[in-house]
């Protein structure tokens, strides 16, 4: 049986509405996800140690040309 869902996901990613997990983060991307895991942090659902790694690994994103 054909996947009938084929040519609305082919639309979809085209249209940027679905992102590759191979796609790397965009600077405003990575400053979204930055500033939403402080938000977390400062409910206290996240932990300082994981908050540490995340900025860490978006701030070469971030401060990127």
């Amino acid at each position: 049986m054909k996947n009938l869902l084929c040519p609305f996901l082919s639309k979809s990613s085209l249209v940027g509405e679905i992102k590759s997990l191979n796609t790397p983060l965009t600077r405003v991307e990575a400053i979204a996800k930055l500033k939403e895991s402080k938000d977390l942090l400062d409910l206290g659902l996240l932990e300082q140690s994981a908050y540490e790694k995340i900025k860490q690994e978006l701030t070469p994103i971030i401060m990127q040309n």
